[in-house]
């Protein structure tokens, strides 16, 4: 029946929020989730339920008393003709594009009804369960339907096949998981970008992607449970074109500051923000239960600016660091260095200068995203590249990444104040004034990642090639052999 009512079993606490587009009319937020969609009267007499179960798909077909499982008929769409197959053990296997999709044997049972609540009694009842045997029949190239044992007509009969499907998270497209952050409760947050009109959302495969050409993608924020059975929320954030999420950190409320790039005019942003128009880094701000945008702002350039690390403060101010080509990215009174001196002086005559004219950059927005605390360029006139920032509670800033330039800024006193060879790695501390406290070369290595302990000790990881990696008090001396590269902290 292709009038059959749809409708939802066992409510989720978790919310679906579509954030799609500038226009506010647009967004929808507190969708609800189900554990189980049911479909009445599919056929005669039979509802079809859905769930998952353990990573699998499964789909129940409920025969009510007197009703005739014969109706049901699966017609199977995977190529011409339809290569299907019957497994030993009972299973359907359907071959398509890039793999095997397997039907497991049907599970088939009846279930004793519960008695009246006039003789029920308060302690728990246990209904009991009769297995009926039941397989697949293929009566075309492409069309099955279940052949069932004897069985009691006058009970209720479930017929229970099992899907089982990759358990890769992603679409039919790429998708890509960028920064991660967790909360006092044990909770994962989770950010990158998808091009996938099929992106799993919610324990759900559906289209969400605000886009007005192809493959081009959205931002997707994710919050799952503690024991990770479950999203808490999952939402999509983006405009009609590219849209890229890089990193994400919480504060002690749970609300969720995400970081990344736009290449969308229409990008959702919220009114008394710092930036509404115009710029290619976004910085938003999620609630916790990612039903209402608190802020979503801009930062403006007139080059290419690229978000990569963000932090957050005891105050709900956010900090972000990453790598700007503008001349005008905005920089505030008494910066620590107010200009972009990054120049193309290291490209020779027959380089095409791609990454001239890139520096870092550190700026620190206050609570409500309204107005920047600081900002600052960071680099010297080489290709420097920022990638991770930390917060400590007095509102410091520690930034790592790479460094291309000989004169990046280096403070006297730093563990290594000059360039060892042409990309180095770097960290420096930055007052909560914006101002830097100290800035040092960290060898001929790459870094990545940084964190902060509670006396303000940095650690930071990343990739050095061998040798090349100073070691002191150290798990491993030095790379096994063959190896070209090795991780570092």
């Amino acid at each position: 029946s292709p009038a059959a009512l749809v409708s939802g079993l066992d409510e989720l606490p978790g919310k679906n929020h579509y954030f799609r587009g500038k226009n506010p009319r647009d967004w929808h937020t507190n969708i609800p989730t189900y554990a189980r969609v049911r479909y009445h009267a599919i056929y005669p007499g039979i509802d079809l339920v859905y769930y998952g179960h353990e990573r699998e798909l499964e789909y129940d077909f409920v025969v009510t008393p007197g009703s005739d499982p014969s109706a049901i008929a699966l017609e199977i769409r995977a190529g011409n003709p339809t290569p299907l197959r019957m497994a030993e053990n009972g299973d359907l296997i359907v071959h398509v594009p890039g793999g095997d999709v397997d039907l497991h044997k049907p599970r088939v049972y009846q279930i004793d009804p519960a008695p009246p609540s006039s003789v029920a009694s308060s302690a728990p009842v246990t209904r009991h369960t009769s297995s009926v045997e039941g397989r697949y029949v293929l009566t075309a190239s492409h069309i099955v339907r279940f052949a069932l044992g004897p069985y009691d007509r006058s009970k209720p009969l479930v017929i229970d096949p099992v899907l089982s499907y990759s358990t890769y998270l992603g679409g039919n497209a790429q998708d890509v998981a960028y920064g991660i952050a967790v909360d006092a409760a044990g909770e994962a947050y989770v950010v990158g970008t998808t091009s996938s009109e099929d992106f799993p959302v919610a324990n759900a495969l559906q289209p969400a992607i605000n886009r007005i050409l192809p493959y081009t993608s959205d931002v997707f924020i994710t919050k799952l449970s503690a024991d990770g059975s479950s999203l808490v929320f999952s939402t999509f954030l983006g405009g009609s074109n590219s849209d890229s999420g890089s990193g994400i950190a919480l504060d002690s409320s749970g609300n969720a500051y995400v970081a990344g790039q736009t290449g969308s005019a229409d990008f959702p942003v919220t009114p008394g923000t710092f930036q509404s128009q115009g710029g290619r880094v976004f910085i938003t701000k999620l609630s916790s239960d990612g039903s209402t945008l608190i802020y979503s702002t801009l930062l403006v350039g007139t080059g290419v600016d690229q978000a990569y690390g963000i932090g957050v403060d005891a105050s709900g101010n956010a900090y972000l660091t990453g790598t700007t080509t503008s001349l005008d990215f905005p920089t505030t009174p008494g910066a620590f260095q107010n200009r972009l001196t990054a120049s193309n002086w290291n490209c020779g005559w027959l380089t095409t200068c791609a990454y001239g004219f890139v520096t870092g950059f550190v700026t620190a927005l206050n609570s409500q995203g309204s107005a920047l605390l600081y900002s600052t360029y960071l680099g010297g006139t080489g290709y420097d590249s920022p990638q991770a920032i930390a917060v400590d509670a007095a509102g410091n800033a520690y930034v790592t990444g790479t460094a291309g330039s000989i004169d990046f800024p280096t403070t006297p006193g730093a563990l290594q104040t000059g360039a060892g060879s042409l990309t180095e790695s770097f960290a420096a501390k930055l007052s909560p004034s914006g101002q830097v406290v100290y800035s040092t070369y960290l060898a001929d290595i790459s870094s990545s990642a940084i964190a902060i302990d509670s006396s303000g000790s940095a650690y930071v990881a990343g990739q050095g090639t061998p040798g090349s990696i100073p070691t002191m008090n150290a798990v491993q001396f030095g790379p096994p052999p063959l190896n070209s590269s090795d991780g570092a902290v």
